[in-house]
């Protein structure tokens, strides 16, 4: 499938504020939605919809881009590579701590990375259904602690996971 098609798919499903709130969290407390799950995060407006910063596309249905990939475009601040670190360091953090003893998997449904991420040789209990890896995704040496969760899933790049062990 295009990454296009993709894309359309993943917008489709709604993965703003709102639509969070129409999203089961499949492995958390009965009855709660993905909203819950993300509660208390700063939220972002970008295309007439609020988002957090785990969920912001990189570009609207158009074609605008949001800056969040930190590349330069006309009339954009591009954010800042401490940004873009600080992102992808609290996605890894989630995902690391679902793997805790006793803990509910990370629920990184419909989440878009901004550039490369690696997840290489940690521990993580996460689902990333309908989540978009941008760039290279490294899950080189990762141990998956329960269901590794990937459905419709879009990686832009590499996606590295070997030697993964799904425990």
């Amino acid at each position: 499938m295009a990454v296009d098609d993709a894309f359309r798919r993943w917008w489709d499903e709604d993965f703003s504020w709102e639509g969070l709130a129409q999203k089961p969290w499949i492995d958390g407390p009965k009855g709660k939605t993905l909203q819950d799950y993300w509660a208390g995060e700063t939220l972002l407006q970008f295309a007439g919809k609020r988002w957090t910063r785990f969920h912001l596309p990189l570009h609207d249905r158009q074609g605008s881009p949001s800056g969040k990939d930190g590349q330069s475009y006309p009339g954009m601040q591009p954010w800042a590579p401490e940004r873009i670190t600080e992102l992808h360091h609290d996605i890894i953090a989630r995902a690391e701590s679902g793997a805790k003893e006793g803990a509910l998997p990370a629920a990184l449904d419909g989440i878009v990375t901004a550039q490369d991420i690696s997840f290489a040789q940690r521990t993580i209990n996460a689902s990333f259904r309908f989540s978009t890896f941008v760039g290279r995704a490294d899950f080189e040496a990762t141990v998956f602690a329960g269901a590794a969760y990937f459905q419709f899933a879009t990686f832009t790049g590499f996606a590295i996971f070997g030697p993964a062990m799904f425990a």
